[in-house]
């Protein structure tokens, strides 16, 4: 898990920064984890997951286990 790259990470940062409902966005390519916080009447985890996965990333939910 984790990114190939840093500019795969702030790629990721940018992509999610411009959909509705994100309000910040912050990977850490050495971690390999992107921190993400979301307006909840905009937009869901699922709906966050399934955008990332859709990027070609693999999603690992560490909020919920």
């Amino acid at each position: 898990h984790g990114f190939s790259c840093a500019t795969c990470a702030t790629g990721l940062d940018t992509m999610l920064r411009q959909e509705k409902g994100i309000v910040s966005s912050i990977s850490t390519y050495p971690q390999g984890v992107a921190t993400i916080g979301f307006d909840p009447e905009q937009t869901n985890e699922t709906a966050i997951q399934e955008f990332i996965a859709s990027l070609g990333f693999t999603v690992v939910d560490k909020h919920n286990g």
